[in-house]
């Protein structure tokens, strides 16, 4: 079976399987480090390094080969449904099926035409954010109160929590600890705190109002650490679900 990317999600996703498309990519992938500012010290040896706690975006490359009855018109086809898509999309390949990406398409790419051959060569790059998302992590988990979640990677990931009623949920992980207390509209429907955006809400309407955090990282939004966390949750809280996010570079 040949290589594929799928760039978007649903109905609309652009899949290469679809256009008749071989997909190629290098093996070989540029890793950065957290960034940092530098500073030099007048009069002393050695530079000062401020931690930023952040990863830059990536660049995602693949060579898509399109030779087919059609080879044309899939192009055609191919290339207008990439460059229809706006802003950041899910991207998945079948070169790790177990993660996904945040991407957006770079502004350009270069398309090679053999006529005598009727074959399309495109080189395609997408700037994608830095974390690999595992698929394991995507999914909503039924969490009640006692229950670990058990962080397999190096790096704190950030949540969305579902959840109905009102009370409070606490998140323990030895020195890391996040509380949050909702008193709001709970009983007509699921409240979702999303830990990434920093947005509480149900609905289209914002919630954060009804919400208080404990001051911390992330703004007090809960991080799930590595190895396990521990959840509680008071009685009025009910239907929790979360969805951990978990992530590697």
């Amino acid at each position: 079976m040949s290589d594929y990317f799928i760039f978007g999600e649903n109905d609309d996703a652009v899949d290469t399987r679809a256009y008749n498309a071989q997909v190629y990519r290098r093996n070989i992938v540029t890793m950065h480090p957290y960034q940092y500012n530098s500073n030099e010290i007048p009069g002393g040896n050695g530079d000062i390094f401020i931690p930023l706690d952040r990863f830059p975006n990536y660049t995602e490359r693949y060579q898509v080969v399109i030779n087919s009855a059609n080879a044309e018109s899939d192009s055609d086809a191919f290339i207008n449904a990439l460059f229809a898509k706006r802003g950041y999309q899910t991207l998945k390949d079948s070169f790790d099926t177990s993660v996904y990406t945040i991407a957006v398409l770079n502004s350009q790419f270069d398309i090679e035409t053999v006529r005598e051959r009727d074959v399309f060569k495109m080189n395609i790059e997408f700037n994608r954010k830095p974390q690999r998302f595992l698929n394991s992590g995507r999914s909503n988990i039924a969490v009640s109160s006692g229950d670990i979640l058990d962080n397999p990677t190096n790096f704190p990931s950030k949540p969305r929590i579902f959840f109905k009623g009102n009370g409070t949920m606490t998140f323990s992980n030895g020195g890391n600890s996040y509380y949050f207390d909702y008193d709001g509209p709970g009983d007509t429907g699921y409240i979702c705190v999303d830990c990434e955006s920093m947005e509480c809400y149900q609905w289209a309407y914002q919630q954060n109002r009804n919400t208080y955090l404990e001051l911390g990282d992330n703004n007090g939004f809960p991080m799930l650490h590595p190895n396990g966390t521990i959840v509680s949750i008071t009685e009025d809280m009910t239907d929790v679900l979360i969805a951990p996010r978990w992530w590697k570079i």
